[in-house]
C-alpha cells in the first residue's frame, strides 16, 4: 500500500508539474500589421485613353447611344453646340449614328477647344495646378467638368466649391475626377488621330 501512495503521490506531483508547466502564460505576439497595398495609378498622358473613358462614362462606348428626343448624341453625347464646332453640323441624327470617325474627330476637335478655352481663361487657368475645395485642380479635371455641365458651372466650382449636376443627376466634379490626372497638352500639336 505505500508503494501505491508513493506512486499515486508521484503521479499526482508529476500531473501537477506538467500542468504547471503547460498553464505557464504563452506571450501571444500582435499579429503583424499588414503592409499599406500600393495601388499603381498609371501615367495617363495619352488622348485615346482618355476619348475612351469619356466614351464610356457618356454612353457605354456606344455610337449610336441617344435618349428620345435628346439633343446630346452619340459615343460621347454632344450637344448642338459641340456638334457644330466639331465639325458635325447639320448632319442628321440616321447619319451621325452611324459614322464612327466623325463622333471621334468632333470630340477631339470640341475636346481641343474647351483646353485651349479652359487654358487660356484667367480664372480656370489660375485654378490649375491648385488645390481648391479639397480637389487638385489639373485642366483635364476642368475640361472634363466643362464637357458635361459647361463653362458657368465649372467657373461656379472654381469659385464656390458648388457642383452641378446634369440631366442625368451626376455632379460635374464626381464626373470629372476621374479625368483629373490626364495630360492634355498633346491636344495642343498639330497633328490629328
Amino acid at each position: 500500500m505505500k508503494d501505491t501512495n508513493a506512486l499515486i503521490l508521484l503521479l499526482v506531483v508529476a500531473f501537477l508539474f506538467l500542468k504547471k508547466k503547460k498553464t505557464k502564460a504563452v506571450k501571444v505576439l500582435p499579429a503583424p500589421k499588414p503592409k499599406p497595398v500600393k495601388i499603381a495609378v498609371p501615367t495617363v498622358g495619352n488622348w485615346l485613353t482618355y476619348r475612351e473613358l469619356l466614351a464610356k462614362k457618356e454612353s457605354a462606348g456606344k455610337y449610336d447611344a441617344r435618349r428620345p428626343r435628346s439633343r446630346y448624341w452619340g459615343r460621347y453625347q454632344l450637344g448642338p453646340n459641340a456638334r457644330k464646332i466639331g465639325g458635325a453640323e447639320g448632319v442628321k441624327w440616321a447619319d451621325f449614328s452611324k459614322n464612327e470617325s466623325l463622333q471621334d474627330s468632333a470630340v477631339k476637335t470640341w475636346t481641343k477647344r474647351l483646353f485651349r478655352e479652359i487654358s487660356n481663361n484667367s480664372t480656370t487657368a489660375d485654378a490649375i495646378g491648385k488645390t481648391l475645395h479639397g480637389e487638385k485642380v489639373t485642366a483635364a479635371l476642368l475640361v472634363a467638368m466643362d464637357h458635361l455641365t459647361g463653362r458657368a458651372a465649372t467657373l461656379r466650382w472654381i469659385r464656390t466649391g458648388k457642383t452641378t449636376n446634369d440631366g442625368n443627376a451626376v455632379a460635374n466634379l464626381t464626373y470629372a475626377r476621374p479625368f483629373r490626372d490626364f495630360d492634355l497638352s498633346e491636344l495642343n500639336r498639330r497633328a490629328s488621330s
